[in-house]
């Protein structure tokens, strides 16, 4: 059944089309997560009896409570890292997990690892899916590490030279396998991961892991030394939480402003509007982790846009997705009341964070198929050009905030700005290949039309065809009347030339009175039909300010597959077929194949086929 029977065409159709392939494509990715998490509790399953097998020295150091509530702690103290547009956790859950090895039993310390653990992750409001992958995933790397480090150990303690290398060589081993298992995830979620990212972060994991298994195993020897040690070890702990959880904050700052920069250094160089809008719409979802992007651009004031560009008064709407690479049209209406808003307010931005109970968002999140959102004002040359919506950012770390909202209004700014050069560029490339009086294709212009004509031309029924204008009369109104009124005679016969030149037709003035039209995959009798309906529309009367003009005009007509070699070719064939139609007193003539050789004067043997007479 098609989109049509379906009703689902144009913007919205393709919105409806897209959520439908997204639910399709979520519910794929669960299940492929929920069979990891399977895996992953079968090894857990699998590792648990010998972990509880030989069971380490329970020293009755460290309660279950206290251990549970560090494991919390050290769980909601994370730094963010990104894997591609998701954002994975550097956690210091192996502190205490250090602690629990050296200081309880395996069963304590898997007790208070599941209650910690899932104390931190309910309280970071993640999706039920993560938290249940997460904590499958901490109670498996658990086990991992029990094991492992009795393996590693040989019997030896813990708190001995071998069990140190023991623990912080099975802590490092195990926190760069649960950080390969994340990857494997996010590899099932995007079909793809970045290698590089993935070294990186693999990096730090051992890193990280192998510092907290070399201050765990410090504190444990403190407290076995000397168990009022504690609170000086819980104030160290909570100072190294506050600090550690500040470097992750700026972090993250510094490598936002590394990608803002990037970001401002790609729509710097991004040069047209298209590429400044694909560069923004990509650079949005990446920087601000989000699966959807979309750009609404007003309509433009009367007298920014050139002669014959994009009319005054249009829109422009365009969407980019993660998951396709293609910019799509867009769905947002500058009248719905929440757009409007945001565009009236013109200073700044909205937040629509994930589980909003704010009425009005719910329902705009609602209409557009979307899970949270930012709304931000786009600026260009000194007012409000339109709105960026920055869109369903996934669930793994939290919704949008007010530094996300600083961060979209940055990306806007830099935006406008990027746009406000890209219509100065579009504006510089559309005078280079138009004509200034008329708005029409310049010579250079009409070149490029002809080269790709000849290519097309291959594959078409009709050959292409070169009609070239020259206006009758032009020169005695201009030379009496005045240029102003020339002016105006030119104008007015570029508009009857595009008002016949058809829907594939193209016009193109080449200079002074004389104008070229390509005509596509059309007759040869269709072609010089319709150049005889130009001809006589030529001939109509011409208001010349409070004066009636008569002019005509003569057209040449040749086509382009008539053996020749290049543009040039067939415009001279076309002018010499001019020629004789203007010695013969206007009218249309063709030039044939064969008629024009190299020895031959231009105009012999030409054949004569007179649709249409200018009157004079």
């Amino acid at each position: 059944m098609g989109r049509a029977r379906l009703g689902l065409t144009g913007p919205w159709g393709e919105r409806a089309l897209g959520l439908l392939r997204r639910r399709s494509a979520d519910g794929t990715r669960t299940l492929a997560v929920l069979l990891l998490v399977a895996g992953l509790a079968a090894v857990a399953a699998l590792l648990t009896p010998a972990a509880l097998a030989t069971p380490l020295p329970d020293r009755g150091i460290l309660p279950l409570p206290v251990l549970a509530l560090a494991f919390t702690a050290a769980e909601l103290s994370v730094r963010y890292l990104r894997v591609r547009r998701h954002a994975t956790t550097l956690s210091l859950s192996e502190l205490p997990l250090t602690m629990g090895l050296a200081l309880t039993d395996p069963a304590t310390l898997l007790v208070a690892r599941l209650i910690g653990s899932l104390t931190a992750f309910v309280g970071r409001r993640q999706a039920p899916v993560k938290i249940l992958f997460n904590t499958v995933l901490a109670l498996t790397e658990t086990v991992a590490t029990i094991v492992l480090v009795r393996l590693l150990a040989g019997g030896a303690s813990v708190l001995e030279p071998r069990g140190w290398a023991a623990v912080v060589a099975a802590l490092t081993v195990v926190a760069v396998l649960g950080r390969a298992v994340v990857h494997v995830v996010v590899l099932l979620h995007e079909g793809t991961s970045e290698r590089r990212r993935v070294l990186t972060d693999s990096g730090a994991v051992a890193a990280r892991a192998a510092t907290c298994g070399v201050l765990g195993l410090a504190a444990s020897v403190v407290l076995v030394a000397d168990v009022q040690a504690g609170f000086l070890l819980a104030v160290a702990s909570v100072l190294v939480l506050a600090a550690h959880r500040r470097y992750a904050v700026l972090a993250e700052s510094h490598e936002r402003v590394e990608r803002l920069y990037r970001f401002t250094s790609l729509t710097s160089t991004a040069g047209t509007v298209d590429a400044v809008l694909a560069t923004a719409l990509g650079e949005s979802l990446s920087l601000l982790r989000s699966e959807h992007a979309e750009v609404l651009l007003l309509p433009r004031a009367p007298g920014s846009e050139p002669t014959g560009a994009v009319p005054v008064g249009t829109r422009l709407c365009v969407a980019l997705r993660e998951d396709d690479p293609v910019l799509r049209p867009g769905t947002l209406q500058e009248a719905d009341p929440l757009v409007a808003d945001v565009l009236l307010a013109g200073h700044t931005g909205l937040v629509i964070p994930r589980r909003t109970k704010h009425a009005r968002h719910r329902r705009f999140l609602d209409s557009y198929g979307l899970r949270d959102a930012v709304l931000v004002p786009l600026w260009s040359e000194g007012g409000v050009a339109g709105l960026l919506l920055v869109a369903d950012r996934p669930g793994a770390v939290r919704s949008y905030g007010d530094e996300d909202r600083l961060l979209a209004e940055s990306i806007a700014t830099q935006t406008g700005l990027a746009l406000a050069a890209a219509h100065v560029v579009d504006r510089l490339q559309h005078d280079s290949l138009h004509d200034a009086l008329t708005g029409l294709a310049n010579r250079s212009l009409l070149n490029r039309w002809l080269a790709d004509a000849a290519l097309d031309g291959e594959e078409r029924e009709h050959r292409p065809a070169v009609l070239l204008v020259d206006l009758d009369g032009f020169k005695l109104v201009n030379d009496t009347l005045g240029h102003a009124r020339g002016d105006e005679l030119l104008a007015s016969a570029a508009r009857r030339l595009e008002g016949q030149a058809g829907r594939g037709g193209r016009v193109a003035r080449l200079g002074g009175d004389e104008f070229a039209v390509v005509l596509h995959d059309e007759a040869e009798a269709d072609v010089l039909a319709r150049a005889g309906r130009m001809s006589r529309a030529l001939q109509q009367t011409v208001r010349a300010g409070d004066l009636s003009v008569e002019v005509g005009g003569s057209i040449g007509v040749a086509f382009l597959a008539d053996g020749a070699g290049d543009p040039s070719d067939v415009l001279r064939r076309a002018d010499a077929a001019m020629y004789d139609a203007k010695q013969a007193g206007g009218g249309v003539r063709c030039w044939t194949p064969g008629s024009l050789g190299p020895e031959a004067g231009l105009g012999a043997d030409l054949r004569n086929r007179p649709l249409g007479r200018a009157r004079r």
